[in-house]
């Protein structure tokens, strides 16, 4: 049997998805809406406004319609778990990735994009989020920023965050920068 090491100090105990997991499938956090795990910790989500749903909803059917157009296996999906080994399953709003019929977390070798929608999380998304999705390898991070009208694009990612990055405004063409084929129409998004 493993011990644990004797402690002079308290120290932090970092939930594992394992963990998280049972936790959720016991109930125990039916009554806070959407949670995720970030860095080991349970996190509470904001409950969505119309406005952040409807964005959210409009980006998944026109990503989901320019991949039926290009012909691509890919396919766009709202508020899906992401498992980031060990420590960390956050839900972004919107997943560019290969769907399936497996009983599994989306991970990162079935993605192209992750989408965060900020109304006020735009700080968080662009810190912590960017620098956990660029940490893990995610291939493309889209941040839409609806106060500024603005789409804060990630790619090329690494330990030390992303090698590149633009921001476009939503008032035409977004083009991703790793699937150079897939472009929406931003204009009435928001």
């Amino acid at each position: 049997m493993n011990m644990p090491p004797s402690l002079t100090e308290p120290h932090r105990l970092k939930l594992r998805i394992e963990d998280f997991t049972l936790l959720d499938h016991a109930g125990v956090f039916d009554a806070y809406g959407k949670v995720e795990l970030i860095d080991g910790v349970i996190e509470v989500m904001n409950a969505e406004f119309r406005r952040h749903n409807r964005i959210k909803n409009y980006l998944t059917r026109r990503l989901q319609r320019a991949l039926e157009d290009i012909g691509s296996r890919y396919e766009a999906f709202s508020e899906s778990s992401l498992a980031l080994p060990s420590h960390d399953l956050p839900q972004p709003d919107v997943i560019v990735a290969r769907g399936g019929s497996d009983d599994r977390y989306y991970e990162v070798r079935d993605l192209a994009i992750v989408v965060e929608v900020a109304d006020s999380t735009v700080a968080r998304d662009l810190g912590v989020k960017c620098a956990l999705y660029s940490a893990h390898g995610v291939p493309e991070y889209w941040v839409v920023a609806v106060a500024s009208g603005e789409v804060h694009q990630f790619w090329d990612p690494g330990v030390d965050g992303f090698a590149a990055r633009r921001m476009v405004p939503l008032e035409g063409e977004l083009t991703s920068a790793t699937m150079p084929a897939l472009a929406i129409d931003g204009r009435g998004l928001l």
